[in-house]
């Protein structure tokens, strides 16, 4: 039950903030609104709101959702369903704004999802988080560390002049940085010493990290706490992060450099979620920012029906002057649907066999 209510928060949550934010900038752009859907499938409640009459819908299956926004291209076959809007109703249909108007209402959703990641880490960084001290244990010989000069009881203060305050600030930092120099203060003893040591390249899940050959020395846990600038400032550094992350392993699905194995569908969130929320309100809601981002991020992929292919239509139309044949644009969605069933099959696929084979 709890996996179940932890799926259905995190779904609910995730696709309602990316809807809303088509929904928001599409009104601040005078378009008119005809629904606002939770889910797909048969209305399990409708209920009409606002001066647009707009209906807002919570549908049956909940594995998405929609805006659905006033359109003439939709009575081209349908003359009759025109003549009920004014002609003050049409002049806000979606197709007849300006591209910059289009281009910001399909962007928004994405955004949406990645502004809720900035909110949720900046409010996991304002409560504080439980981490390691950062000081050094073990320094492995002929290792990048040891080369540099490092020694056990070193304690890490910076890294790239970038605060270290637990364990895991360092080891992230040196994560980003394969095969490139990093500048480290640490404090030995009452003195404060600058090294430079350039992290080798490990491969870690398929990517390329950085590592130098140390192990931490205290493993006893601290609370540590950011002003709210800094956590806000962290959490848009988290999520940056994050973000260029999923655009890497995605760009190594497709590319075959990561076996598509690792795709995961429903099941594998569902199941993530339950086990996020067992261990704790503040790791589940690191869960959410997490896959609030690769949601926002996948949405902007290039793929036609995806909100990436709206944008590249939208781009096309800015070089030549004109929009998009309709022609094109059917041909596009034919693909779209298939890649993304596709991509469906197999991550259900997946999800089964890791069911089966734990």
């Amino acid at each position: 039950m709890l996996t179940l209510l932890a799926f259905i928060v995190t779904i609910g949550l995730l696709v309602t903030i990316h809807e809303y934010g088509h929904f928001q900038v599409a009104r601040w752009c005078g378009v008119k609104v005809l629904r606002f859907s939770i889910g797909f499938g048969k209305p399990l409640w409708i209920k009409k709101f606002g001066k647009d009459q707009t209906e807002f819908v919570v549908a049956a299956i909940p594995l998405g959702g929609f805006v659905k926004m006033l359109d003439e291209r939709e009575f081209e076959h349908d003359a009759t369903a025109k003549t009920q809007f004014t002609t003050t109703d049409l002049s806000r249909a979606f197709n007849r704004q300006s591209v910059y108007k289009r281009i910001a209402i399909v962007l928004a959703g994405p955004v949406a999802n990645l502004l809720l990641a900035i909110l949720l880490y900046w409010a996991l960084l304002s409560m504080g988080v439980l981490g390691m001290k950062p000081i050094i244990g073990k320094v492995f010989e002929n290792s990048p560390a040891a080369i540099a000069g490092m020694q056990t009881n070193d304690i890490v203060l910076a890294a790239n002049q970038t605060e270290v305050k637990s364990w895991n600030d360092f080891v992230l930092e040196v994560k980003k940085n394969p095969n490139t120099p990093l500048s480290v203060l640490v404090q030995r003893k009452v003195e404060k010493i600058t090294l430079q040591v350039t992290p080798k390249s490990n491969i870690e899940h398929e990517l390329e990290v950085g590592a130098i050959g140390v192990s931490v020395a205290d493993t006893s846990l601290i609370k540590i706490h950011y002003s709210p600038i800094q956590s806000l400032n962290k959490a848009i550094k988290y999520t940056w992060d994050t973000s260029i992350l999923s655009l890497k392993m995605m760009g190594k699905l497709l590319t075959g450099n990561i076996s598509l194995k690792n795709l995961s569908g429903p099941v594998t969130i569902a199941e993530y979620a339950g086990q996020s929320a067992q261990l704790g309100i503040k790791t589940f809601i690191g869960f959410l920012a997490f896959i609030s981002i690769s949601l926002g991020v996948m949405n902007l992929l290039p793929i036609p029906v995806l909100d990436g292919g709206h944008l590249m239509y939208y781009m096309v139309e800015i070089l030549t002057g004109k929009p998009v044949s309709e022609s094109a644009m059917i041909i596009g969605q034919k693909i779209g649907f298939s890649l993304l069933g596709l991509m469906m099959i197999l991550a259900l696929y997946n999800d089964i066999n890791r069911l089966i084979t734990g």
